[in-house]
């Protein structure tokens, strides 16, 4: 029960973010997009989303520098699922993702208890990091930060347990 709550999370999570962007992508690809069936990668966004004239690679903004305020990956994580710490989050603290793990968390606690809900808590963060290399950049007013040149910020995570048995350029499915 617990692997499927965990992938189920994972899952809405990407529904939402790829359904934030649908306008902005193929439309081969809108529909996997939409059921959240394509994992958050550089080379997923760069395969399936729409170029501009004259360009040859999608245009999006990789979040970098020392300005950035989540150092940490499981800060960040933290950030985009926790929802009793007290930190704002403005416009999205009620997003649909959010609602589910909030769902499945208590759940989880209703039914095996504090330590396992917890632990489910852990394992889906492990998981996110596992699944998902790129991700929206959010801050306490908006889910998704642009930057001045209007392009949404994302953020890569490098996972040292992915490291190395990848292909260069292998789109993940």
């Amino acid at each position: 029960m617990i692997k499927t709550l965990l992938c189920i999370c994972i899952h809405h999570f990407r529904k939402d973010i790829l359904a934030s962007i649908i306008k902005e992508i193929r439309p081969e690809y809108q529909q996997d997009a939409i059921k959240g069936r394509i994992p958050l990668c550089k080379a997923n966004l760069d395969h399936i989303l729409l170029l501009a004239a004259g360009q040859e690679t999608p245009q999006y903004w990789l979040a970098t520098g020392n300005k950035l305020k989540f150092k940490n990956l499981d800060c960040f994580a933290d950030y985009l699922w926790n929802f009793d710490d007290k930190q704002p989050r403005k416009h999205w603290a009620e997003k649909s993702y959010q609602m589910l793990y909030r769902r499945a968390f208590d759940a989880v606690t209703a039914t095996l208890g504090p330590d396992v809900a917890f632990d489910f808590g852990q394992n889906l963060k492990h998981y996110f990091y596992l699944t998902n290399w790129i991700l929206p950049y959010p801050n306490h007013t908006v889910f998704w930060q642009h930057n001045k040149q209007g392009e949404q910020m994302w953020l890569t995570v490098w996972n040292l347990y992915v490291d190395g048995e990848t292909m260069p350029d292998q789109v993940l499915n």
